[in-house]
């Protein structure tokens, strides 16, 4: 498999998850995942502006780890917390 296919699977595959999860669990989870989005994008950007690592492969036409950060990341976070929310344990 090329690089770009893999990158965009990474971007595309996590959100065709969703349709395995209720409707409202998405409502209730949307949230974190969206913060989840806004600060990873912050540290990525932050980490490129001065320098403190790069990439070699981006998902072409768009920046650097978009597909990490808007695929793979938030759709993560709420399956990680649909199955933990009020488990701290097993979060832990």
């Amino acid at each position: 498999m090329s690089n770009q296919a893999a990158l965009w699977s990474m971007l595309v595959l996590p959100w065709l998850t969703l349709a395995f999860m209720k409707r409202e669990e998405i409502k209730q989870w949307m949230p974190a995942a969206l913060f989840v989005m806004i600060t990873s994008t912050l540290i990525i950007e932050a980490g490129i502006t001065f320098k403190l690592w790069e990439t070699h492969e981006t998902t072409v036409p768009l920046n650097e780890m978009i597909s990490y950060v808007y695929g793979t990341l938030p759709v993560g976070a709420m399956w990680i917390l649909k199955y933990t929310y009020g488990r701290f344990w097993l979060y832990a």
